[in-house]
């Protein structure tokens, strides 16, 4: 079950609901076993899941709930170590990443935005994905590149608008600068590829068949035209699929 804590257009995105609202619909879901997943946006956003999903705990009690935070790609300082003590995932996308202010709404609040490495130390599990349809390109090697670099990108259309909010990895005709932004943000290429299989595949319960090349599982593989852990991180984007297998079967192939 998905929420939207808040909107998605506009500079600055609207609360859809006060916690109120919103802890009382996720307790009951939760009561009838559903998994919840909660698009965030604003760092109020996240910070009223993040108490509801602890309020939630507390109350109905412990079980393997992974619940889930969408985007997550702005939140308070003091609630990052909250996503691992509360077993929440982080499922975000890297290509929206970054403008100037990272991938933050508002110019005006300088709150360090998509925070892969710090995640990641502090021991949260990270799920990448690309949001399609609302990113263009729908690319993982765009998002893989983006995650080790952390490219700052411009785009004319964005430019007139208050924080350049659709800045971002390849998208929209955005186009990359030489600047990075908080580069020690980054993760490496094998975590990166760890989070678009193994973490999406965590944050479905369906680790035990998908996410990794294993017997048993389901042969859900591509062949790529470049080796991805020994290319330069500027290549990366520049990898292209030329097989690909679903449940064994071939269903893409370059020709």
């Amino acid at each position: 079950m998905k929420f939207f804590a808040d909107g998605g257009s506009g500079m600055v995105p609207p609360l859809t609901y006060n916690p109120a609202e919103y802890k009382n619909l996720v307790m009951e879901l939760d009561k009838r076993g559903y998994q919840v997943m909660t698009h965030a946006l604003r760092g109020d956003s996240a910070h009223m899941v993040l108490d509801t999903y602890e309020e939630v705990e507390k109350v109905n009690g412990p079980r393997d709930r992974r619940f889930r935070m969408e985007h997550a790609e702005i939140f308070p300082t003091e609630d990052l170590p909250r996503f691992a003590k509360l077993s929440v995932l982080v499922s975000t996308q890297p290509s929206f990443c970054c403008s100037d202010v990272g991938s933050n709404f508002d110019p005006q609040d300088r709150t360090p935005t998509d925070r892969w490495h710090s995640l990641a130390e502090s021991g949260a599990t990270l799920a990448f994905g690309s949001d399609w349809p609302c990113t263009w390109p729908p690319d993982p090697f765009v998002g893989m590149q983006q995650v080790v670099r952390r490219t700052v990108w411009h785009s004319a259309a964005a430019s007139a608008m208050l924080g350049g909010v659709f800045d971002g990895g390849g998208q929209g005709g955005a186009v990359p600068t030489l600047s990075s932004y908080i580069p020690e943000e980054r993760i490496s290429i094998e975590q990166a590829v760890n989070a678009y299989t193994m973490g999406s595949a965590y944050a479905r319960f369906s680790e035990d068949r998908l996410g990794s090349l294993e017997a048993g599982k389901e042969a859900d593989l591509a062949v790529l035209s470049q080796d991805i852990f020994s290319v330069t991180s500027e290549d990366l984007a520049k990898t292209h699929v030329v097989m690909t297998m679903v449940g064994g079967k071939v269903v893409f192939r370059q020709k």
